[in-house]
């Protein structure tokens, strides 16, 4: 039905994240936004914007593993939760698939973008915060070129944020 490259979701389908007992497997957090979608909309129309995120839903089914939960989040957003041996490996799958959008062909579109915000799960922090990290992530993504991925524990290093909790409550 749609034009995915074959390449991309064979990788994955043969993608075991080897190498990592059950104990060292880390697991992430990452919401990504289509850069531009609402000139997107405004251009081509809501009907054509609908079919963009068709094509991006089946971009990300065969970029990630059936293990990996996938969901739309919001009008453009989508998130991903991963598992992965570490952010290096992390950051490749992302990567891959940020370059799968970017050279997927979309109709009478010449190129769509994706930008997304990445965190670690940390065992004993709030998912709403997690949330928000990722969030804070995608939009240095997004105010920064768009059409990259960022990692939230990248951010907090190079002192472009503080780590803030939100407290859980009742």
């Amino acid at each position: 039905m749609f034009d995915v490259p074959s390449i991309t979701a064979e990788k994955v389908d043969n993608e075991r994240r080897q190498g990592a007992s059950e104990g060292s497997k880390s697991y992430w957090l990452a919401i990504m936004d289509i850069d531009n979608f609402k000139s997107i909309n405004d251009k081509y129309g809501h009907l054509y914007g609908d079919e963009i995120l068709i094509h991006i839903s089946q971009v990300i089914k065969s970029s990630f593993r059936y293990e990996d939960l996938q969901f739309r989040f919001g009008g453009e957003e989508f998130v991903v939760l991963l598992q992965a041996n570490d952010r290096e490996c992390c950051e490749e799958i992302l990567e891959r698939f940020r370059c799968a959008v970017e050279e997927y062909s979309f109709p009478n579109q010449q190129k769509v973008t994706i930008s997304v915000g990445a965190v670690e799960f940390v065992k004993g922090v709030f998912h709403v915060t997690l949330i928000d990290y990722a969030d804070q992530a995608l939009y240095y993504s997004k105010n920064n070129g768009r059409n990259k991925v960022t990692f939230y524990e990248e951010m907090l290093a190079s002192g472009e944020v503080d780590t803030k909790d939100i407290e859980e409550g009742d």
